[in-house]
């Protein structure tokens, strides 16, 4: 499904291809790619980024943003991926309420370090 959606089996069009490689060999991918890159082409990569595959990329060939579209892509949430962000968020507010009432009682004794709670 992911490379009929990224259309990794038809011919690229000139100005966009996407190739997928192991995690293993994707430093040496990357260098293979740069290394065939004409003088004004880049490779679109991401400012959070290893510095790993930052470097494996020559300058003049970086494209470097704060947003790509994988980024972007994995920022949009599904109904499932928002409903469980809202009971994790529920869940966090319950044990904060539930430390914040043992504080209350217990800082008023006198007998709390920051180590009290372990």
């Amino acid at each position: 499904a992911v490379r009929e959606h990224l259309l990794l089996d038809s011919p690229p069009t000139a100005e966009l291809k996407i190739q997928l490689e192991p995690y293993e060999s994707v430093l040496e991918g990357l260098q293979a790619v740069c290394a065939g890159l004409g003088p004004k082409e880049k490779v679109w990569i991401s400012d959070k980024a290893s510095s790993a595959l930052t470097e494996a990329i020559p300058k003049t060939h970086r494209y470097v943003t704060a947003y790509t579209p994988i980024c972007i892509a994995k920022a949009v949430k599904n109904a499932t991926e928002i409903e469980g962000m809202r009971r994790a968020h529920v869940k966090d507010a319950v044990a904060l309420c539930e430390l914040f009432n043992w504080l209350e009682k217990e800082v008023p004794k006198g007998t709390i370090t920051e180590r009290s709670e372990e």
